[in-house]
């Protein structure tokens, strides 16, 4: 683990006497670094020593030089002639480093599909090493209505964590999430089973995620066209019917209505039919009291709801206004 001291003990054939700093050449992994002379001049075995650094991985055993770096010192018998500074073996197969950061290997992300309002979507964070959690670490999600944050769930003393987030409303993005390429901590830990905090760096495990048919749609259904009656002079008894399409799907439920100004007068054009479609039904019947020589107009410039519900597929509220139109 990190902070922790390699002894390596060097047994010669006769006493030896130390000047100097001589060290021992060790490659850890890829890395190249030295066991420091630390006792033992006078006798015949000496020991050098290594502090496990940050960052240091061997799961395959410690390579050690083939001879002695004297690094400016002496290694000499008791009659001054210099040690025979060769080393055999080279390698210490059963010794393995375990203070590397533990990294995000990979990230298993929500099915393809479209997200609406209230449901769930998980990110699994596999990481190399097993981590422990403390706080609230989270996942950046960028979406095309801003960014959010899929919040840690589980996983602490495994190799693997789950971040969940919950679609709330006006959230959007029809051509695919994005993640963030940094684990937010968020004031929490993520720290190895060595001890060793983890790498919040996801860059490589995101770079490698198709998420473009990982949608997110929680944003209400909104009024797209408003189709009047034909051009025409209506009498008693006729229709006027005015069709709304919406951009999503909607359910009706009541008599919503739509108010005309009928020759200064307001009347009501009542919802008649198209709950569960895209487009809206509104009708009415001419009576014989009414004129309007000059042109009708609609004479609120939103759907009245008169009691009752226009909703899209996710039971959120859709817009009601015909202002554009």
């Amino acid at each position: 683990l990190v902070n922790e001291f390699l002894d390596l003990q060097v047994n010669f054939t006769e006493v030896i006497t130390v000047t100097g700093a001589p060290r021992v050449g060790v490659t850890i992994g890829s890395t190249n670094q030295y066991f420091s002379y630390v006792s033992g001049s006078g006798t015949s075995s000496l020991i050098f020593r290594y502090l496990t650094q940050e960052g240091d991985e061997d799961d395959n055993g410690i390579s050690v030089a083939d001879s002695i770096d004297l690094n400016g010192g002496t290694l000499r018998d008791g009659t001054s002639v210099d040690a025979d500074i060769n080393l055999a073996p080279p390698l210490m197969p059963n010794v393995l480093v375990n203070a590397g950061r533990p990294t995000v290997e990979s990230i298993i992300p929500p099915l393809n599909d479209t997200y609406t309002l209230g449901e769930e979507m998980f990110f699994t964070l596999n990481f190399d090493k097993v981590v422990d959690v403390t706080g609230a670490p989270r996942v950046q999600i960028d979406l095309a209505s801003g960014t959010v944050y899929a919040n840690y769930v589980s996983g602490s003393g495994s190799e693997s964590l789950i971040f969940r987030h919950v679609v709330v409303a006006n959230e959007l993005d029809l051509d695919g999430i994005e993640l963030g390429t940094t684990l937010d901590l968020n004031g929490g830990t993520l720290i190895g089973d060595n001890t060793v905090a983890a790498d919040t760096d996801m860059n490589t495990a995101v770079s490698a995620l198709t998420l473009t048919a990982v949608l997110v749609d929680a944003a209400p259904a909104s009024i797209t066209s408003v189709t009047p009656p034909a051009d025409s002079m209506y009498v008693t008894a006729q229709d006027l019917d005015f069709t709304v399409g919406f951009s999503k799907v909607v359910l009706v439920t009541g008599t919503p209505r739509i108010a005309i100004d009928m020759g200064g007068s307001t009347v009501y054009a009542d919802y008649v039919s198209g709950s569960g479609s895209f487009n809206l039904l509104f009708r009415y019947t001419i009576q014989g009291a009414d004129s309007d020589v000059d042109g009708i107009g609609i004479a609120n410039n939103s759907i009245e709801l008169n009691g009752g519900t226009i909703l899209d597929g996710s039971s959120s509220p859709a817009g009601l206004d015909m202002s554009a139109f």
